[in-house]
């Protein structure tokens, strides 16, 4: 199956190589590590299945002049062929090949300054990838606890800094479509001395913890799950749940195999608790945590995704828009919207469209909007997941590894 992780992050360091995970929102900044011991939120994730990587794509806001940048993905913290170098007045670059990776390979990119470059302002990537069949990996990067033994739930897509929760509700997400998922991955940033970490994928719509489980209690401090399945149909919440034990902090990264019911749908979703405007169209980024609020400036919050068709939208608030009022979330492609947009209006907290799909162009921007109808009240944050299906060809399916 063809698949894609994507991407948008800020500035970068003009003096020193940064680091990022395959897949993130803005919120994740690029770090100083790749992958940590020192709970500084490391980069790398562990892969859960074989993959070939066969296009990496890199934007940044502002060409590096006199000076220039690397980026690469690194695997098993050592630079690969899928590397590529932007001088002067470039301001976007793609390397295309075939590079293979394993099940637990730890992946990331890498932004290598070389004659200290102009700064880059916000920075974007799209990575293409096939696997062996009909399914793609979901990669999360989340900030851990402050304190070791408990239960805890992360978002699932998207790296972000949204902050752990106990309450398995505040970081769920949506499913927009039947699918099941099969295995997780985890690494960890710390030591946890005599205590382990396990994590599971959870329904949260139907209360089911996934039989499959990563446990991580001994270097290299990271793992990756036997196969089971984890059943999801079309708006139910999914979030990922870790039960600690021992006394040490750290974050944590995973990775998820997902196969979708409909051959070739790949889902992209967010949570966050922060709430839009209740008087004017706001803005944010359509991954993991987005951006750290919704935004009266689309551009601020801007991806970009590659050449495909979106559709399924489905959205989750905290609190209905109230009597004769409504919120409208809306797809977002080269800053135009698209047809695909969930009204959600009255008593309701739930909407969506199964009916509409839309085309995005490659490498365009891409965002979600929230339009309001009169005065909806405040919602203490939204969710919410949608269907994006690339161009499939039976080579896809088939790589040769």
């Amino acid at each position: 199956m063809r698949c894609i992780w994507t991407g948008v992050s800020g500035t970068l360091d003009t003096a020193n190589p940064r680091y990022q995970l395959v897949s993130a929102g803005p919120q994740y900044a690029w770090n100083t590590y790749e992958n940590s011991t020192f709970g500084s939120q490391g980069r790398s994730v562990p892969i859960t299945e074989n993959i070939i990587i066969t296009k990496f794509t890199m934007w940044v806001g502002t060409a590096p002049g006199s000076g220039t940048w690397t980026f690469t993905v690194r695997k098993n913290a050592a630079n690969t062929a899928a590397s590529m170098t932007m001088t002067g007045a470039a301001t976007t670059a793609t390397w295309s090949g075939q590079l293979s990776c394993s099940a637990g390979d730890l992946l990331c990119i890498a932004a290598t300054p070389t004659s200290s470059p102009t700064n880059a302002g916000t920075t974007y990537w799209t990575i293409e990838y096939t696997t062996q069949g009909n399914y793609y990996l979901v990669v999360s990067g989340n900030n851990g606890p402050s304190s070791g033994t408990g239960t805890y739930y992360y978002l699932p897509f998207g790296g972000n800094n949204i902050a752990v929760s106990t309450t398995a509700t505040t970081n769920e997400t949506l499913i927009p479509t039947n699918l099941t998922v099969t295995k997780i991955s985890a690494i960890a940033d710390q030591t946890n001395g005599s205590g382990s970490f396990t994590y599971y994928v959870r329904n949260n719509t139907t209360a089911t913890d996934s039989s499959f489980s990563a446990v991580i209690n001994t270097s290299p401090f990271q793992a990756v799950s036997g196969a089971g399945s984890l059943s999801f149909s079309a708006g139910d919440a999914i979030v990922i749940k870790e039960v600690r034990s021992g006394t040490n902090w750290a974050n944590t990264r995973n990775c998820m195999t997902v196969v979708p019911s409909v051959t070739g749908e790949i889902v992209q979703a967010y949570s966050n608790t922060t709430a839009p405007s209740t008087s004017a169209t706001n803005y944010n980024t359509p991954l993991g945590g987005g951006s750290s609020a919704w935004n009266a400036t689309e551009s601020a919050v801007y991806m970009r995704m590659p050449a495909s068709t979106l559709s399924k939208l489905y959205v989750k608030l905290a609190t209905a828009p109230g009597a004769s009022q409504s919120r409208t979330f809306t797809l977002r492609s080269n800053s135009a919207d698209t047809t695909v947009a969930a009204m959600i209006s009255g008593t309701a907290t739930t909407g969506n469209d199964t009916v509409n799909s839309a085309v995005h162009v490659d490498g365009t921007f891409f965002s979600i909007s929230s339009a309001v109808t009169g005065t909806p009240a405040a919602t203490a944050g939204v969710k919410f997941g949608f269907v994006q299906t690339l161009q499939q060809s039976s080579s896809d399916f088939f790589p040769m590894f």
